[in-house]
């Protein structure tokens, strides 16, 4: 696989150790890493020292510079690396507590993953979380139960958004479609760096509610709005002359998915563009897989070829006219496609 970008690259280093990375997570929370980022600390100095015996803390310190986040024996201090990592410790903490969730369900239902995806995903505790009913009204419970996975999503777009935004081809957009965008981020990044253009974010009324507290204040926010509703059921704002799908399509089966560009189709003005972010599916599977990777792994068989797209696209009158790639974690496509004019 080519080399991932940064900074996704540093927390994939950091994380590509299971044992690793828990060994992370339990630093965090005894709060070494906030300590350490300050000043360099004995070990016996170390928050909560004393309360691992000493197997436990020879471990921890081990597994932590085996990582590459502490360097050093008698002095323990961050390394240099690692403080670059912390640079995107937003992301590097969203990764990690993804992974761990997965991980339990992986251990466990293996043999499900590799014979049936689908009924993994159905069965596997961590995608309980990323239940889609509990986002349909603004209540505190529904809120709260989507800004779980919502600041996790907002994490991995804030720093992919970036690297994916110059395949889009956006220098002639003036109203922007971003279906499923979560809570903004996306579009967010886009009205920034487009002062000509103004993004609506489609998506389910406690995503829409969350992204309004995301962008609110911050360059751009004047330019993006929330149209809170179910693509299931409901008919796509218009007309655009952009419609995006960011890390969305891959969710729905074929049919959903035909369903969902159809949509778009009639809220894009004649000439309009539909561009379709997705990963593809690239995992080298015949090589030692780090832990980072398992949060990519468990999506693999949903992530679709380009040329799958480009047969959905083209079904519903779409002329596909770039497909576009970039590595951020794994290889993302860009699926750019036009309306007849006519």
């Amino acid at each position: 696989m080519n080399e991932a970008a940064k900074p996704f690259r540093g927390v994939d280093a950091v994380l590509a150790s299971e044992l690793g990375a828990r060994a992370l997570d339990r630093a965090l929370v005894l709060g070494w890493i906030d300590r350490l980022a300050n000043e360099d600390l004995e070990p016996r100095e170390l928050p909560k020292a004393a309360e691992l015996t000493p197997t436990g803390l020879a471990l921890l310190l081990g597994q932590l510079k085996a990582s590459g986040v502490l360097e050093g024996a008698n002095s323990i201090g961050l390394t240099a690396g690692f403080r670059q990592v912390l640079e995107a410790r937003d992301l590097l903490e969203a990764r990690l507590w993804f992974l761990l969730a997965i991980a339990k369900d992986v251990h466990e239902r293996f043999a499900l993953l590799l014979a049936d995806p689908g009924a993994f995903v159905q069965q596997a505790e961590v995608f309980r979380l990323f239940d889609y009913s509990r986002a349909l009204t603004t209540s505190p419970e529904h809120l709260a139960a989507t800004a779980r996975w919502v600041s996790y999503t907002t994490a991995l777009t804030k720093y992919e958004g970036p690297l994916l935004s110059p395949l889009l081809g956006l220098e002639a957009t003036r109203k922007l479609l971003d279906v499923g965008g979560n809570s903004g981020e996306f579009a967010l990044h886009l009205a920034a760096i487009h002062p000509h253009l103004s993004a609506t974010v489609v998506d389910l009324p406690a995503v829409c509610q969350l992204g309004a507290r995301n962008v609110v204040y911050r360059p751009g926010a004047e330019r993006v709005s929330f149209a809170p509703r179910d693509i299931r059921a409901e008919r796509l704002p218009g007309p655009v002359d952009t419609v995006v799908f960011k890390s969305v399509l891959h969710d729905w089966p074929e049919d959903m998915a035909a369903r969902f560009i159809a949509a778009a189709r009639e809220a894009l003005y004649p000439g309009g563009r539909l561009l379709i972010v997705e990963r593809a599916p690239e995992l080298a599977l015949d090589q030692p897989m780090p832990f980072s990777m398992l949060a990519n792994l468990i999506f693999l068989p949903f992530f679709r070829p380009a040329s799958a797209y480009a047969k959905l696209l083209e079904a519903q009158g779409f002329v596909v006219e770039t497909v576009r790639s970039v590595v951020l974690d794994m290889p993302f496509q860009v699926i750019a496609a036009r309306k007849q004019a006519i």
